[in-house]
């Protein structure tokens, strides 16, 4: 059992970076966008 729900603990782990990530980088694109528009 332990083998087994330390690969779900990994996957979530994983699972949770990739949000966090994404988080990231969906802010970062929305601050770029509004900075081209506030250059133009």
């Amino acid at each position: 059992m332990k083998g087994g729900k330390d690969v779900i603990y990994l996957i979530y782990i994983k699972h949770f970076k990739i949000r966090i990530l994404y988080r990231q980088m969906m802010s970062y694109y929305k601050l770029s966008i509004t900075g081209l528009f506030l250059i133009s």
